[in-house]
């Protein structure tokens, strides 16, 4: 009792004590995953020097005219330019601006002392590239960057808790969803589309929420502002978008003209520098065409309950959240947020699983489903939240409360859920503090090329490095 009053007159300190945890413990973790993220920050690097998002001016490895090598860049109009979204690009230039003035660059610079003194200082050799850009300085800027805006994120999930929560449980939240979710494993390990993506997303819920609880007009400019990044960062975050714009449609119709207007003159600058560029109305990587697949099934059931990729596996605690929220359905005060979060979460499952590509390539665990966290983080503050005014309630409503409670009484609840949770931290420490399950993506066998290995037990991703890898059976002598 002492110990919550003292947190709760401390407020400020709390907010500094999980910025800083979780900051320390993302810079901490040394597994990183350059991937796609790849000359993101050289985008940044050449709207710094060059005022353009062209990468000509650099010496870049070779791209063949039959397609792009490597798969980062492409060439449009025999102009050469990063091939994934460029959101996270412009948003990291202000960071990237910062970065040059400690000497750390994305390209090979004599002015890259910073770069150089962090390299001596983890003993860790330049690698040798026929190349104007720095791999060394890029992973550098792009592992500082992830860290701070998910140590971001972290304070506000926290912010959104505290709307309906105390400040204990609170903090269990924001530590479950933070380290017990792609959050550590995926979207702190680089400046992958989802981690600006699930920043603005986590703004963006916690700016309506916060209006809707506390009677407030909302920021209309704000948030349409918000929600037109979140799809210029990540075309997928059009579920998220739609959803909270069915939160203004009904709940702030007086700000709706000015969110309207504002969110179509942001379209219509994306659309002129898409034509300007491209010569079409969205880039490439937005294209339509990308998803559509025969697989549908065996990604839907992929993406929830695959060995290396499935959701429920590397975050099994969301089982307890369920769970929880069945049991306890009579309390729940938030029905239509709590509606909308469902909704959310269910048909981005849906759409990535339409991507014939569904595993996400070379990542930990289920990194597509990242984008989900804020959605998922509201189910667990509203499960929560049902169980605490339950067990408030001196008189019990009938129904599955009575009966569940025989099956799981208070004490057993709450050790299955603390489980889980440890569970799934452990899971995701795995993907954050150990190299081997990245290694896992192509060893023994490139899981591009042989992705029957996301449905084996024998040896999932988790697994790697505490076990060895199976024997590749090896070749008859008569074949």
């Amino acid at each position: 009792m002492k110990f919550t009053n003292t947190i709760q007159q401390n407020a400020s300190l709390v907010v500094m004590a999980i910025f800083s945890i979780n900051l320390l413990i993302f810079i901490a973790a040394p597994s990183g995953q350059i991937s796609d993220s790849k000359y993101a920050l050289l985008v940044s690097q050449s709207l710094l020097d060059h005022g353009s998002i062209q990468l000509d001016r650099y010496n870049l490895p070779k791209i063949e005219s039959h397609g792009y090598q490597p798969y980062q860049l492409e060439i449009v109009n025999n102009h050469i330019f990063y091939y994934f979204p460029i959101g996270s690009s412009i948003l990291s230039v202000p960071f990237v601006a910062v970065a040059n003035l400690f000497g750390v660059y994305p390209i090979n610079s004599e002015k890259s002392f910073g770069t150089k003194a962090i390299l001596k200082f983890l003993g860790t050799h330049p690698v040798s590239f026929d190349s104007d850009h720095s791999i060394e300085g890029e992973t550098i800027i792009q592992r500082a960057l992830a860290a701070l805006l998910m140590a971001g994120l972290s304070i506000t999930l926290y912010f959104l808790s505290r709307l309906f929560l105390p400040v204990e449980w609170s903090i269990l939240v924001v530590f479950s969803n933070v380290l017990g979710t792609s959050v550590l494993s995926t979207a702190s390990r680089a400046l992958w589309s989802h981690t600006w993506s699930i920043f603005l997303l986590g703004v963006a819920v916690y700016l309506v929420v916060n209006s809707l609880e506390n009677k407030k007009i909302i920021q209309p400019f704000v948030l349409a502002t918000l929600l037109s990044w979140m799809y210029f960062v990540r075309p997928t975050s059009v579920i998220s978008i739609f959803a909270i714009t069915v939160l203004v449609i009904v709940y702030f119709r007086g700000s709706l003209a000015i969110f309207l207007i504002t969110a179509i003159v942001w379209v219509t600058i994306f659309i002129s520098y898409s034509l300007y560029f491209y010569d079409n109305w969205l880039p490439n990587y937005y294209s339509a065409s990308r998803l559509g697949s025969s697989t549908f099934c065996e990604a839907l059931a992929g993406n929830i309950i695959s060995p290396s990729r499935g959701f429920l596996v590397y975050t099994p605690f969301s089982i307890w959240i369920a769970l929880s929220l069945a049991i306890y359905f009579p309390y729940l005060k938030h029905k239509t947020l709590i509606a909308i979060s469902i909704f959310a979460i269910l048909s981005h499952t849906i759409m990535i699983s339409t991507f014939p590509h569904w595993w996400g390539g070379h990542s930990y665990g289920p990194r597509l489903m990242t984008d989900i966290i804020p959605w998922f983080t509201m189910l667990h503050i509203f499960s929560i939240e049902a169980m605490l005014l339950h067990h408030r309630n001196t008189k019990s409503k009938p129904g599955i409360v009575q009966k569940m409670k025989k099956i799981f009484p208070v004490k057993i609840h709450y050790s299955i859920g603390i489980l889980m949770i440890t569970f799934s931290v452990i899971l995701n420490l795995r993907g954050a503090f150990s190299r081997e399950p990245y290694i896992w993506n192509w060893h023994p066998v490139d899981i591009d090329t042989h992705p029957e290995r996301l449905w084996s037990w024998e040896y999932p991703q988790f697994i790697a490095g505490i076990i060895k890898p199976p024997l590749l059976e090896e070749p008859s002598a008569n074949k």
